[in-house]
Formats: C-alpha cells, sequence, structure tokens
C-alpha cells in the first residue's frame, strides 16, 4: 500500500494529531501492543497505537485517576458502565459515522503489512456512537471565541487603575522591583478575568463555501448572506459570516467585521434575521466601503461560520482556565499573543483570535425550553494555530497577510492568490 500524502505531511509535521474511525480494536495484555485499525476524516486506512507518556502516568496515579487514562481497552467496552466507549464497526468512516476518536501528539512509526501506522500520545473521544447524529462532533477549521463585556464597573475599577498604572510605569522604566511589579499584574489579570462574565462559542467556519463579491450595495450582500445567516441557524446554533475587503493576497484589517444571528432575550427566540442585517449594515458599511474604495482591485469576501455557545458548565470551566493566566493552553490556542496578556481588551472587537484545526463534541439539551438544542461541550485543537481567524484561504490555511490600510507600504504587490480559488457571487 503507498503512503498517501496525508500520511507523508503527517511525517513532517510530528505532534499533530488526526480525527480516527475506529474499524476494529486488537487488544493484548499490554496496552503499548494495543492497537486499533480504521481510517481519517479523509477516508485513509491506517493502524494507531497509543503511548501515554510515564510522566502522565505517574501524575495521574498520584491523582488517582490511572483508570481514567485513554486506551484501546477502554474504548472497546460496550457494556452498559463502560466509561468511555467509542463503538468500531468496519464501515465507520465521515459519511457514515460511529465512534470517533481524536487521536492527539502523532508521529510516524514504521509501518508492517503495507499498512500506515501512528504513534499517539493521547486520544479523546469524540463521539461514543451513532445514537445521536444531531450530537454529532463538528471538525474542520475554527477557534474557540471569548467574549466578555469589558465595561466593567464598581469596586473593580480600582484594580483595573491600578493595572494600568503599573503597566505604563513597566513601559516608562520607572519600576523598582520588576518582579514584584510582574507578580502583582499577574494577580491582578487573575482578579479582572475573575470578575468578567465571560462567554465561549466554537466557530466553525466554513470556508470551502465562502464567496467574493466586486461590488457592494446593502440590498445584494443581504440576497447573498441572508441563507448563510439561516442555513447555520437550528438547533441552538447560530449562523454568522465573516467580512473582509481583500487586496489580492492581503486583507485589510480596519475592514474585518462579523454579522452574526443570536438570540432575542426578551423574546426568548431567535433574532429576526433582517434586523440582524439592518443592525450590521448600519454600524459596518462605512468600515468595509473605506477599505473596499481604497484599493481599486479589491474584493469583499464573505465567509460562513456556524457557532456552538457553551452552557453554564461549560463557560465555568473555560473562565477558570483563562484566570489561571494569559499562557494558558486555551489563549495560547486561540489567541494572538500580543493580545492574550490584557485583560481589557476585547478579542472579538479587536479581531484578535487565530484558527486551527478543530474538533468540537457537543452535548444535547434534554428538558425545558430549550430540549434538543446542541451545545459545546469541549473544543480539542490539533494543530497549531495557523493564522489570524481572518487569514483564512479558500483552502483552510492562513496564506493571506494582514495589514493596515493606514500601512500601504506593508502591502505585497504580488497577488499569489487568484481570484479562481474562491467562489465568485
Amino acid at each position: 500500500m503507498q503512503q498517501s500524502n496525508n500520511a507523508k505531511r503527517q511525517d513532517k509535521k510530528k505532534g499533530g494529531g488526526f480525527v480516527f474511525y475506529p474499524h476494529q480494536y486488537f487488544i493484548s495484555d499490554s496496552p503499548a501492543t494495543s492497537y486499533a485499525v480504521g481510517v481519517t476524516q479523509g477516508g485513509h486506512f491506517c493502524r494507531v497505537f497509543l503511548d501515554i507518556s510515564e510522566d502522565v502516568r505517574d501524575r495521574a496515579k498520584v491523582q488517582n485517576t490511572a483508570s481514567d487514562l485513554p486506551g484501546f481497552a477502554l474504548f472497546s467496552e460496550t457494556h452498559k458502565k463502560a466509561r468511555r466507549a467509542c463503538f468500531a464497526s468496519p464501515d465507520n468512516s465521515s459519511k457514515k459515522p460511529n465512534g470517533i476518536l481524536l487521536i492527539e501528539q502523532v508521529e510516524r512509526t514504521p509501518s508492517f503489512d503495507d499498512v500506515p501506522t501512528y504513534t499517539g500520545k493521547w486520544a479523546s473521544v469524540l463521539q461514543e456512537d451513532d445514537s445521536e447524529p444531531k450530537a454529532s462532533p463538528h471538525i474542520g477549521r475554527g477557534y474557540l471565541e471569548v467574549s466578555f463585556n469589558t465595561n466593567l464597573k464598581g469596586d473593580i475599577q480600582e484594580h483595573i487603575y491600578r493595572y494600568k498604572n503599573i503597566i505604563a510605569s513597566l513601559e516608562n522604566n520607572t519600576v523598582q522591583d520588576h518582579l514584584a511589579a510582574r507578580q502583582e499584574i499577574r494577580d491582578l489579570y487573575a482578579v479582572i478575568t475573575s470578575s468578567r462574565k465571560n462567554i465561549f462559542a466554537a466557530c466553525m467556519i466554513k470556508n470551502e463555501e465562502m464567496v467574493y463579491i466586486d461590488s457592494f450595495s446593502p440590498d445584494y450582500v443581504k440576497d447573498i448572506i441572508r441563507p448563510l445567516l439561516l442555513k447555520y441557524t437550528h438547533d441552538g446554533m447560530y449562523g454568522a459570516v465573516m467580512f473582509r475587503v481583500r487586496d489580492g493576497s492581503n486583507v485589510i484589517s480596519e475592514s474585518c467585521c462579523q454579522c452574526q444571528m443570536s438570540l432575542d432575550y426578551t423574546a426568548m427566540q431567535v433574532k429576526d434575521v433582517n434586523l440582524v442585517m439592518n443592525d450590521f449594515l448600519k454600524f459596518n458599511t462605512k468600515r468595509i466601503m473605506m477599505a473596499f474604495n481604497a484599493y481599486p482591485n479589491s474584493v469583499i469576501d464573505i465567509i460562513p461560520v456556524q457557532k456552538i455557545n457553551c452552557g453554564p458548565k461549560g463557560n465555568s470551566k473555560y473562565s477558570i482556565e483563562i484566570e489561571s493566566g494569559p499562557d494558558c493552553k486555551l489563549l495560547k490556542t486561540f489567541v494572538e499573543s500580543e493580545s492574550r496578556s490584557n485583560p481589557l481588551i476585547s478579542f472579538v472587537r479587536e479581531n484578535k483570535f487565530l484558527f486551527a484545526n478543530v474538533a468540537a463534541k457537543t452535548a444535547l439539551i434534554y428538558g425545558g425550553g430549550s430540549s434538543g438544542n446542541v451545545l459545546l461541550s469541549t473544543i480539542h485543537a490539533f494543530s497549531k494555530p495557523k493564522g489570524n481567524a481572518f487569514s483564512i484561504d479558500f483552502s483552510g490555511e492562513s496564506t493571506l497577510k494582514m495589514v493596515s490600510m493606514y500601512k500601504k507600504d506593508e502591502v505585497d504587490k504580488e497577488d499569489p492568490v487568484s481570484q479562481p480559488q474562491y467562489n465568485q457571487n
């Protein structure tokens, strides 16, 4: 069997991961020699081993969580009390999914029987079986959106004032004890972030559905985005579209914005799509047109997105993580480095999110007025951050350059991204 292009790329990029649809488990007396065969998201047949590091195993023993370590013996259990089942089936695939695993921190290992073989340092169950297709994981390019109210009031203002003063003193080099100042900044960061109401949502970018337009009028734009917004608004999830002005391979950062559906909390129903579009155009047409008119050969890209919100438990879990500091895994994965250390900046308003290959595990709500809706359970990134979300191209890579219309010397003169790669509307 020839090594697939996907496998060759994996050889070069150790440490990433892939989505895996198990066909059969082969369980031995040792976890090190147990393995599974199945296919990847792209349908490539392969064999997978798991090799959990000794450090991880030792920590699990200390924390009394060794029984929760991933392993194919655990995944293969199908009885009623199985804790982490992931059902295998001979026809399991992205087109007919049953159990789904995410294999993480992957390295290519020597093949045998001409079957490409990989070893992962960790594995997560994305879907146990095919009993709830409505809650199937969302896999593709995306990021975890972190939104919060930056207009904080009350006693927290004293901490914000102190935070700004220390930052200014460090920048002006008027601090005597740098170590103490930086520790206080970390402490204030935790206090400020814990006082916010953080809301999290998985944003799945539909890059292959992006279109571009070379003229702009409100009615024309509405006709394009209305079906996109409605298509991805269902079962508690919300459609959105990203707008950007692109001049060849350059994305004008000042033009980047999003139009998104949401819940009307007063009426407790999804907002009317026409009101959403009108409000968006009212506040964003000027910024789009300023950039569009500044570059004679530019086009406007429209990129669909689907947003899957966390519930209270998810919001609490991720809030605790970001309160631990700006170097937490979540922020390092999904927020640009120069922004994540500032607890006062709005990542949404400033378009500071990074995208990656992600798998969003979801869960259904049972009971109550939201019964049947889908919530985000957890999001896994199985690649390094690729770039700013607005730098994504049609293929899902970050090949475009973010530039400012006020710094035209940054703009690349060549246009390596030809228009035929995109769908013109």
